[in-house]
């Protein structure tokens, strides 16, 4: 499949890069040309544009920081919205929030081209070992279409409609960042209590309460470099804590606990911690 890929960042380029080894006939994208030098030398074409690199792709991907670089991304005269047309569908990966899905979504059909939105739940790591949540929002016939693409990128779930996968993104990453926070205080008070801590995450792991998730973090909340070459900063989980309490807001549904952590990861960023790993939230625990 001819497949544009936009946004090469820590999530993007390693998802970009087992569509390569898939065999996918891929031009790429990024903001910063260094970060796509790799993904040239492996075979893929750089394109000066976004709409040079989606002029004549079957798929195009998109895998962005946040809303506003996915609007300067798609707007302009050399955006990627120029270039589209009919036949041409688009697969936004980034974690944007549903109200942002749906008006991407309504900017790309009026090119006559189609949407599906389908963030990832997974971090650095599972997006190397192509391992990622698809968490796609869109009609069938068009998942249908992307999914052969998309399974070197992980497991594909057709959530809903358009802004169903968005919406089903929200509510993981507010489940998994009050998971992540919880551990770290946790084990920083078993700490205090003269416990040894990694014990503790064994027993946790051996019982009701255990995850994964712990199991990903354990190296880094138990060692003593928490945040460095982090799989996912803890600005972009600020970020996302930011998106599930608008769209909360917008409901009319209180998530007192949500904001807690989000006030908890604000305080982080302003610590000088935006960029390190969610696992150096535990420096504020101590």
């Amino acid at each position: 499949m001819r497949i544009a890929f936009l946004g090469l960042g820590t999530m993007g380029a390693p998802m970009a890069e087992n569509l390569l080894r898939a065999g996918h006939d891929l031009t790429v994208w990024n903001r910063t040309i260094a970060r796509a030098t790799p993904l040239g030398a492996a075979g893929a074409a750089i394109a000066p544009s976004p709409s040079e690199a989606v002029r004549g792709a079957e798929l195009v991907i998109t895998m962005l920081a946040d809303e506003h670089a996915l609007t300067a991304v798609l707007g302009g005269d050399e955006g990627a919205l120029a270039a589209l047309g009919p036949g041409q569908l688009v697969v936004e990966m980034s974690t944007i929030g549903r109200a942002a899905a749906l008006a991407a979504a309504a900017l790309v059909v009026a090119r006559g081209a189609r949407f599906v939105d389908a963030p990832v739940s997974g971090t650095r790591g599972p997006a190397v070992r192509g391992k990622l949540l698809l968490l796609a929002g869109g009609a069938a016939e068009d998942i249908a279409f992307a999914a052969p693409a998309l399974a070197a990128l992980g497991t594909l779930r057709h959530v809903g409609p358009l802004g169903a996968g968005a919406a089903t993104k929200l509510v993981l990453n507010a489940v998994g960042a009050q998971m992540l926070v919880a551990l770290a205080g946790g084990l920083g008070l078993a700490q205090r209590l003269a416990l040894d801590p990694g014990s503790v995450l064994d027993l946790i792991q051996a019982g009701p309460f255990a995850s994964p998730l712990y199991e990903l973090k354990r190296a880094r909340l138990l060692g003593d470099a928490p945040g460095a070459d982090p799989d996912f900063t803890i600005a972009l989980w600020e970020k996302d804590q930011r998106l599930v309490l608008e769209e909360a807001a917008r409901l009319g549904y209180a998530m007192p606990t949500v904001e807690t952590v989000r006030v908890l990861m604000e305080r982080a960023v302003a610590a000088g911690l935006g960029d390190e790993d969610i696992a150096a939230i535990k420096h504020l625990l101590s």
